[in-house]
């Protein structure tokens, strides 16, 4: 667990450095904050689907965003470390959900 909060948290970071270089802090931020929570609601549900889901998001997410929201200013170093910041933290949220569920005793 702390190593998942800590690449996390060197994610958010490296995407802070890489990204003030290109956009401003503000965009950053959004950016960061949409990618972080796009990706974690997928990790989080945590399917099949999810997992191709997530790599049109990595691909698809920035194209789309430039046709979809005319004018948005996106940095792709952003986008993608935040992608990888959200599906860590949805899986490890998902994790902490599932743990008091009764285990299933297959494969004992």
């Amino acid at each position: 667990m702390i190593g998942n909060i800590l690449l996390v948290a060197i994610a958010i970071g490296v995407a802070m450095v890489l990204g003030s270089s290109q956009v401003t802090l503000s965009n950053v931020l959004l950016n960061l904050a949409i990618a972080i929570a796009m990706a974690g609601v997928l990790a989080f549900i945590g399917s099949g689907w999810t997992v191709a889901g997530a790599v049109l998001l990595f691909f698809l997410g920035p194209i789309l965003t430039r046709f979809v929201l005319v004018g948005a200013v996106l940095s792709v170093r952003v986008w993608f470390l935040g992608i990888m910041a959200g599906w860590v933290l949805g899986a490890l949220l998902r994790r902490l959900h599932d743990r008091d569920l009764p285990h299933s005793g297959v494969g004992r």
